[in-house]
């Protein structure tokens, strides 16, 4: 689209909802990426781009409506195209949309409260904005991606949609922003580490034609496990947690229930995750199940794990986890404050998963494993954590150790580990400072 083009379509009558100018605009930016990237790096044009997106932005603040009328489009096709005698027409879209985002963006926010819409369906995707030095307590924070190299498709507080989905079938939910709303600007997260190594789980080996598959993993010592989970579902409640993620599979039906039950919780409690069903062989899912204070919502595992085994004789054996066949898919629950996603263990190991968490800015990635490889996690923290600006919880069992991943210079994963035979709650402090607390002492 050329800079007459754009006016052209903007001069056309009929009213427009702000979140249509600022798609419009933004594609606009997208289609001169290289010629804008240049404009940007004109440090002589740089004054000038500054005022003019402060006209932009008054012209906006006059508005303050979230639809245009044809004498607002009238307004704005003028002041772009006086700005583009005065810079250049690039110039003079970006510095609209920024001012758009400045004056109405909160507004442009607000439109998508209460939808559940699929990823490819949108035409704009709004961000949380996260104060992260306040909600670390954190004096140095790792650079920010878009300080290196500003992101044309995107402000601080939309952006277009990722071109390429690579297949993975992504929703965008904004049902829970009420419910999330508590999280505010500190989220107070705690990972629960029941204390039962994978040398204390029982699993179920056995073949399906040539293939070597295992299932029904659960804890060993099942009551003593629920005894656990509560006491740590307890000591987060009463520290104030708000977010508490336990590992995966660690969680039975009656677990399950018994926390469903409890009136006093962190306000994000994932209950690990479970083989669903428990009474026969598979295939079947490892679902896991989370709590945002009164509602319930699940994911469902789509990447089986793997164990290598050897067999007695010196071989080694490939065992697969014995799921159903899944799709490549995850939710974003969005609010204003903050948006997040649950995983199970390789599900987050995914580079295409990897890649749209970093895309849409998920500000809080929530993942129950059980691993004792933890080389790859703590890559893929880094990675999430740096150019995604996220906050990442990895909970896994004692041994092979759980993580915090947070952009906070020179320390994106932070590796804590929990005792064998005992429960502990890990808790994410001031300055990405973890703390132990043992339950059983």
């Amino acid at each position: 689209m050329t800079f007459e083009e754009l006016t052209h379509v903007l001069s056309e009558p009929g009213p427009r909802l702000i979140s249509w100018l600022a798609q419009i605009l933004l594609e606009y930016c997208r289609d001169h990426t290289e010629g804008l990237r240049a404009d940007l790096g004109d440090i002589e044009r740089s004054d000038l781009f500054a005022g003019h997106r402060r006209l932009m932005q008054a012209l906006f603040d006059d508005l303050g409506e979230e639809q245009l009328e044809d004498e607002d489009l009238a307004k704005l096709v003028g002041a772009l195209s006086a700005c583009a005698e005065g810079t250049t027409p690039h110039l003079a879209v970006r510095a609209a949309v920024e001012g758009l985002d400045h004056a109405l963006g909160a507004l442009i926010v607000a439109s998508f409260r209460q939808k559940c819409v699929a990823l490819r369906d949108l035409a704009l995707v709004p961000f949380a904005r996260v104060p992260l030095k306040a909600t670390l307590g954190a004096v140095h924070l790792s650079t920010r991606p878009e300080t290196v190299e500003l992101p044309i498709d995107r402000t601080n507080s939309f952006a277009l949609p990722p071109r390429d989905l690579a297949g993975v079938d992504v929703t965008m939910d904004w049902s829970l922003d009420d419910l999330l709303a508590p999280l505010k600007h500190a989220p107070g997260l705690s990972i629960g580490d029941p204390g039962t190594p994978l040398a204390e789980m029982d699993l179920e080996r056995y073949s399906v034609g040539d293939r070597a598959v295992f299932y029904r993993v659960q804890p060993r010592a099942k009551e003593e496990q629920r005894s656990r989970v509560l006491r740590l579902v307890e000591a987060a409640a009463s520290r104030s947690c708000r977010v508490l993620v336990f590992p995966e599979l660690s969680i039975d039906d009656d677990t399950l229930a018994a926390i469903r039950a409890r009136a006093e919780r962190p306000l994000v409690v994932v209950a690990g995750s479970r083989h669903t069903p428990i009474e026969a062989r598979g295939p079947g899912d490892n679902v896991a199940v989370f709590f945002v204070g009164n509602a319930e919502r699940s994911h469902t595992k789509f990447r089986p794990f793997e164990l290598n085994e050897n067999d007695g004789a010196g071989n080694r054996v490939r065992r697969i986890e014995h799921l159903s066949p899944r799709n490549t898919g995850f939710s974003v629950y969005l609010s204003q404050q903050w948006s997040f996603a649950v995983f199970v263990c390789k599900d987050f190991l995914s580079p295409e998963v990897q890649r749209l968490l970093v895309a849409l800015r998920v500000s809080l990635i929530l993942v129950p494993t059980l691993s004792m490889e933890t080389e790859d996690f703590r890559l893929g923290i880094e990675h999430v954590a740096l150019h995604g600006q996220s906050l990442v919880v990895v909970a896994n069992e004692p041994a092979a150790g759980s993580f915090f991943g947070h952009p906070i210079r020179h320390r994106l994963a932070e590796h804590v580990r929990g005792t064998p035979g005992q429960a502990s709650l890990h808790v994410l402090e001031k300055d990405g400072v973890s703390k132990k607390y043992l339950t059983d002492t």
